[in-house]
C-alpha cells in the first residue's frame, strides 16, 4: 500500500552476531506545526484501517427494514402490543412508533428508500424529514414533497 502524504516509510535491515538478518519498517507521521510521531508500520496500518470509512447502507433504509420486520411480527402475534415489542427491542415505545410510522409513506417512497445504495456520509433524506412526510395523508402529495426533498440541495 502506498504511503500517504504525511507519512514517510523507512525500511531498515540489520544483521546480528548470529548472522540473522532482521528487517523492520517504521513510519514518521508528520502532524501539524512540525510535530512528528514515529510508529512501527503495523501500528500505522492499524491506525489507517481504523480511519477508513466504508460505504454503509443509509440509516433510514435500516430503520425502514426494521419497521417492516416489526410490522410482520405484530401481525403474526395477535397478543403482542407495540409497548411489549418496544420492551423486547430495548427501546422506548415512542421511538418504536416513530420508526413504525415510516410505514405510512407511499409505496414508491418506501421502495426508493429500500433501493438506496451504500454511501459514505449522510443519505439523501433524513429520518426527521420522512417522519414529517409520513404525517401527510395524501399519497400523491407525499410523493411530490419527497421529489422536492431529493432535488433540493
Amino acid at each position: 500500500m502506498p504511503c500517504p502524504k504525511n507519512w514517510l516509510r523507512v525500511t531498515d535491515a540489520h544483521q546480528n552476531d548470529d548472522g540473522l538478518l532482521y528487517e523492520f519498517s517504521f513510519g514518521i507521521l508528520n502532524i501539524r506545526k512540525g510535530q512528528r510521531h514515529i510508529l512501527i508500520w503495523e501500528d500505522f496500518e492499524r491506525l489507517r484501517d481504523s480511519r477508513i470509512k466504508l460505504p454503509q447502507a443509509p440509516a433510514i433504509q435500516l430503520q425502514l427494514k426494521q419497521a417492516l420486520l416489526w410490522a410482520e411480527r405484530l401481525k403474526g402475534a395477535p397478543g403482542l402490543t407495540r409497548a411489549a415489542l418496544a420492551r423486547e427491542a430495548g427501546i422506548d415505545p415512542t421511538r418504536l412508533s416513530q420508526i413504525m410510522n415510516l410505514l405510512n409513506l407511499a409505496p414508491t417512497i418506501r421502495s426508493h428508500i429500500l433501493t438506496l445504495h451504500p454511501s459514505i456520509g449522510r443519505g439523501p433524506v433524513s429520518e426527521r424529514q420522512l417522519r414529517e412526510l409520513s404525517r401527510v395523508q395524501d399519497r400523491q402529495a407525499q410523493v411530490h414533497e419527497f421529489d422536492q426533498l431529493l432535488t433540493t440541495p
